[in-house]
């Protein structure tokens, strides 16, 4: 114990120095966390985009514990541990930092895709968001690993051989289903298409939009017939949109019947020129009504 003693009497700056530059780093990303959400709270794109405040829920508490793991290999760098110890430090804190990261971006992207899916989905748009979240996640995980894997210095090169060729096969399988849910998530997110809008499109389709899914897009047209349009083919040509028209009747509307309120005068005319005086007595209503109005043509 004596020993001890007298070697921090002797050493202490070996450890102090290595303390206080974790500390520093701890609170320059502190520090640096107030400015960035400062500036982020102060701009008129960040607080116009919907996701804003899921990101910075999302990047509020890990910023903080990257920096963490910053201050902490830094440290370890200047202390006076041997390189086969400042190597295992260093690996340890690697995979840290890359597994905080894998995690918060898992869920930040699930958050952000529920938060632009439909307001009230349906069984088949549920499904499909949890396809896109699982495929997602599946992603982030795999290339967590490899990157861990690499951090480690096992071989990586058959693993990414065996992901290109599942890459490549599930590309040619999803060829069309792809491009139809990347532009699903575009009109979700972009709104420059809402259910209720009058859209026609340049291939002759036309219709008041009624659903819009991951898929397809789906509109009823102005004689009732139901088309699923796939939002590949809404990517490809010029869609006009007419925004909510005013509805238009489907048959012409008719008047039937009609009442009149009569009031008498007590006038009476019992040959021409008793008629001509009394029409130039009585208001101009009483001449409408006697006077037999032909239809406009």
């Amino acid at each position: 114990m004596a020993q001890w003693i007298d070697w921090l009497a002797n050493n202490w700056e070996l450890i102090v120095v290595p303390l206080l530059v974790f500390l520093a780093i701890y609170v320059i990303g502190l520090w640096l966390r107030i400015i960035l959400f400062r500036i982020l709270g102060t701009g008129r794109n960040w607080n116009r985009w919907r996701g804003n405040k899921v990101a910075s829920d999302a990047l509020r508490r890990p910023f903080t514990d990257w920096f963490i793991i910053l201050g902490a290999y830094v440290a370890v760098q200047i202390s006076v541990l041997t390189d086969d110890w400042k190597t295992l430090a260093s690996r340890i804190l690697g995979t840290l930092f890359v597994l905080s990261v894998a995690w918060i971006l898992a869920n930040f992207v699930e958050r952000l895709i529920r938060l632009y899916a439909p307001p009230s989905p349906n069984l088949s748009q549920k499904r499909q968001m949890a396809i896109a979240i699982n495929i997602i996640r599946i992603t982030i995980i795999v290339i967590a690993v490899l990157i861990i894997l690499s951090i480690w210095g096992a071989p990586v090169n058959p693993i990414l051989l065996i992901i290109a060729v599942i890459i490549f096969v599930g590309g040619l399988a999803l060829r069309d289903a792809i491009p139809s849910y990347l532009f699903g998530l575009q009109l979700s997110s972009s709104r420059q298409i809402k259910v209720g809008d009058f859209i026609k499109l340049e291939s002759g389709e036309s219709g008041l939009v009624r659903s819009i899914t991951w898929q397809n897009t789906q509109i009823t047209s102005l004689q009732g017939e139901v088309m699923l349009i796939p939002n590949n083919k809404l990517a490809r040509v010029t869609v006009v949109n007419y925004g909510r028209p005013l509805k238009k009747a489907a048959d012409p509307f008719h008047f039937y019947t009609r009442l009149h309120l009569r009031e008498l005068t007590g006038l009476k005319a019992s040959n021409l020129t008793e008629l001509v005086a009394v029409l130039k007595q009585v208001p101009e209503p009483v001449v409408y009504y006697h006077v037999p109005c032909a239809p406009f043509s």
